[in-house]
């Protein structure tokens, strides 16, 4: 397999397709430049003093409004003087002002907001699963639904004082329909010019003379483009993670996800550590999955440009497909019942370009009920991904076995012809 690795990561293809997936990167990267954090080092000195403070955390939360509410009575009064005095934390105290609000409402929200949202969860959760038992014929459904969304929701989750960075903001710019299409072509285009090589250039002669078993070799070749992916995507993820440190600071990865806005109602005890892990891993799922497919395209069809052509439609359609349903879902999102709603909540249970935004699977209770069983969205998701995979590879060696040994009777017919 190494061969096949050399030879795929060291010719002119991966070489152009790589320089044209970095460009995008870098524009995506150069785009989210304009909206980097700005005055966290004050801020986090700011929350620094706030945890070492003495007394309770109610205590601190009245003492950082009041230092807040004589801030705007300062500024009001005489803000020529405001700008040009410092700050105790900010250049000014305007500066002052600014981060004092942030933090008052971010320290409200952790100790206050947080826990009252979760707890009315709770509450109505219980509200209706003691109005369901009462009904004189339940529906076993929505028994199982409100008991585990108070299990999921009755925990304590240990939120703090501390800057988690603007997580949700660096999705918004990395993970955009333009770079997942991208992406996927990128990986369409490894996966053919592995597998319609040996068509093009004549390589099937020295295939037949080979002494390695038929599916060895389609499994060596379709792990060298598999291993290339990865490779490429966890340089991807380490370099967006860089970005996301330098320009958004998002470097605590042991902070809980719900300290960022977006994923205040995850049901989930999960770090923001552990959601990159996520977000990696089902990146490389789809890799996997897009390289099945197209090797059992290539393999099938045979002709380059065919095989290029049907790959693509056939792995981006989905992609634009499921982007479009979600632009649709969010302009109904008040209406959870409405058609657009439910198809995309289907969808994307099904369709493994979901795997490339996996932020929408932690973003509330996302659960879907498979013969009355209740189960995250992601698994679902993952578990269709993974049998698309193994179909289509199964598949692939199959037809792969029997095209070399049709080769290989061509050749040995020709040759008897010739003894004639």
């Amino acid at each position: 397999m190494r061969f096949e690795i050399k030879k795929l990561l060291f010719s002119k293809l991966f070489i152009v397709c790589f320089a044209v997936l970095m460009a995008v990167l870098a524009g995506i990267t150069i785009n989210a430049a304009g909206e980097r954090v700005t005055l966290d080092g004050p801020y986090r000195k700011l929350l620094e003093a706030v945890k070492a403070a003495e007394g309770t955390e109610e205590e601190k939360l009245d003492d950082l409004l009041r230092k807040k509410e004589w801030l705007e009575a300062t500024v009001l009064k005489d803000h020529a003087s405001a700008v040009g005095t410092a700050g105790a934390f900010g250049v000014t105290l305007f500066d002052d002002l600014i981060l004092y609000s942030r933090a008052y409402d971010d320290l409200r929200r952790y100790l206050s907001e947080f826990k009252n949202n979760r707890t009315r969860i709770v509450i109505d959760a219980l509200e209706a699963l003691e109005d369901e038992k009462q009904k004189s014929d339940p529906e076993g459904r929505i028994i199982k639904k409100n008991e585990l969304v108070i299990d999921k929701y009755n925990r304590v989750i240990d939120l703090q004082p501390a800057d988690p960075g603007k997580l949700d903001r660096v999705l918004d710019n990395y993970d955009v329909g333009a770079w997942q299409v991208t992406f996927v072509l990128f990986i369409v285009t490894l996966s053919v010019r592995m597998f319609t090589m040996d068509n093009s250039s004549g390589e099937y002669k020295v295939l037949n003379s080979s002494v390695l078993r038929k599916k060895a070799l389609f499994f060596r070749r379709y792990l060298a483009v598999m291993t290339a992916g990865i490779i490429v995507w966890l340089l991807v993820c380490v370099f967006q993670g860089l970005m996301a440190s330098v320009l958004f600071k998002v470097d605590d990865m042991s902070l809980p996800i719900q300290m960022t806005v977006c994923f205040e109602f995850c049901p989930f005890i999960l770090s923001v550590g552990g959601f990159c892990l996520i977000r990696f891993l089902c990146g490389s799922l789809v890799i996997m999955s897009v390289s099945a497919l197209t090797a059992f395209l290539c393999i099938v069809l045979q002709k380059t440009s065919i095989s290029l052509a049907t790959s693509a439609v056939l792995t981006l359609a989905p992609c634009v497909f499921l982007d479009l349903l979600r632009r649709k879902a969010e302009v109904s999102a008040s209406n959870v019942l409405s058609g657009e709603y439910k198809m995309y909540e289907l969808f994307r249970s099904l369709l493994p370009p979901g795997l490339l935004n996996v932020r929408t699977y932690f973003q509330g209770f996302d659960y879907t009920n498979v013969f009355e069983i209740f189960i995250p969205r992601i698994v679902c998701c993952v578990a269709v991904t993974a049998t698309i995979t193994v179909i289509f590879l199964v598949a692939a060696a199959a037809f792969f076995s029997g095209h070399i040994r049709k080769r290989e009777s061509g050749v040995k017919g020709a040759k008897d012809e010739i003894k004639v």
